[in-house]
C-alpha cells in the first residue's frame, strides 16, 4: 500500500495536470526556475560538500561525500531534455550518495532549448571523459539517471562502446525514456494513469532534443542498441507511468545481450516519484544504493 505521503502526491499531481499549459504557452525557463526552487527546499544530508567546476567546457556539480573513498556516481539529470540541472537533482541524488558512499559528478548539458541532438549527449561524454582523467578508474564509476537522464545514460554508454572508451563498472536508470519513437503501448495506453507526463511528450521531444534526428538511432533511442559485454544494469520504473513499456522492452534487451540486467517495478507510483521526499524513495535510494555498493 502506497504511503500517505505518496497518495497526497499523486492527488496533487492529478489535480495540476488540468492547469498545464498548451504547447505553445510553455516557458521552459520558468518551469525550470520553479523546478529548482522546489529542489532548493529540500535539505541534503549532512556530511556532503556541494562545488561547481567545468570539464572541459562543461559545467559540473560535484558533491564530496564524507567517508566516500574514492568511487563516484556520474549523474545525468532528467527533465525532458528541455527543463532541469545537476541542482535540481541534487536532494536525490545525495541520498544515494551518501548511503553507498560515493562521490557525485553532475552534468549540466545543454538543453534542447539551446541546441539538438547531439549536443547533450556530447556534453555528458566530454564530461564523463574529464573525469576518468582526474584519475577515476572507470570500474568505479556508476552511471546514473532518470527519465532524459535515463536516456542520456544508455546513450553515453554506447558511445562509450562505440569510441572505445571503458565503460563504467555499473548503470542505474530510474523511468528512462528508452524509444524516442514514441511507438510503445504504454505510451498511449498509460496516458490517463500518467500525471507527469502528457500526450504531447513526444512531440515536445521530438521537435527539440531530437529535432532532425533518425530516431531509431541508438543514440536518440537506446532501445535499439547493441549492449553486448554492458556492466549490471538496474532498471526501475513505476507501475503507471507512459514509458513503462519503455522499461520493460530494455531489460528484455538487455538480459538478451547478456547483461546482468536487473528489473525494479514500483507499484502504483508515477514518473521519477523517486525525486520527491516520499518514504518510497528512501526505499528506492536504499535498493540504488545496495545495487552500486554490490
Amino acid at each position: 500500500m502506497l504511503s500517505k505521503e505518496a497518495q497526497q502526491m499523486l492527488k496533487q499531481l492529478k489535480d495540476m495536470r488540468e492547469l498545464w499549459p498548451d504547447l505553445s504557452k510553455r516557458d521552459y525557463k520558468k518551469m525550470a526556475e520553479m523546478q529548482l526552487q522546489m529542489a532548493s527546499s529540500m535539505p541534503i544530508p549532512e556530511g556532503i560538500e556541494v562545488s561547481h567546476s567545468m570539464a572541459d567546457g562543461v559545467p559540473v556539480e560535484r558533491l564530496t561525500i564524507s567517508g566516500a573513498k574514492g568511487k563516484v556516481i556520474f549523474y545525468i539529470h532528467g527533465g525532458a531534455f528541455l527543463i532541469g540541472s545537476a541542482e535540481a537533482g541534487r536532494y536525490t541524488v545525495s541520498n544515494i550518495a551518501m548511503r553507498c558512499k560515493r562521490n557525485v559528478i553532475g552534468v549540466n548539458y545543454t538543453l534542447a532549448t539551446e541546441k539538438s541532438f547531439p549536443a547533450g549527449l556530447n556534453d555528458c561524454a566530454v564530461a564523463y571523459q574529464w573525469a576518468l582523467k582526474q584519475g577515476i578508474e572507470s570500474e568505479d564509476i556508476a552511471f546514473f539517471g532518470e527519465s532524459a537522464g535515463g536516456n542520456l545514460v544508455l546513450a553515453l554508454a554506447l558511445w562509450c562502446k562505440e569510441n572505445q572508451v571503458p565503460l563504467p563498472g555499473k548503470i542505474c536508470v530510474f523511468s528512462p525514456a528508452c524509444d524516442l519513437t514514441f511507438s510503445s503501448p504504454s505510451y498511449k495506453g498509460r496516458m490517463d494513469r500518467e500525471y507527469i507526463l502528457n500526450g504531447n511528450t513526444d512531440i515536445e521531444v521530438q521537435s527539440t532534443y531530437a529535432l532532425g534526428a533518425d530516431l531509431r538511432n541508438p543514440l536518440v533511442s537506446p532501445i535499439y542498441g547493441d549492449y553486448t559485454e554492458f556492466p549490471p544494469t538496474s532498471i526501475h520504473v513505476a507501475s503507471e507511468e507512459m514509458f513503462y513499456d519503455d522499461a520493460v522492452a530494455m531489460v528484455e534487451k538487455l538480459r538478451a545481450c547478456g547483461v546482468d540486467a536487473h528489473f525494479r517495478e514500483w507499484e502504483g507510483l508515477c514518473h521519477t516519484f523517486l525525486l520527491s521526499p516520499l518514504p518510497e524513495s528512501d526505499q528506492a535510494y536504499d535498493e540504488i544504493a545496495e545495487f552500486f555498493a554490490e
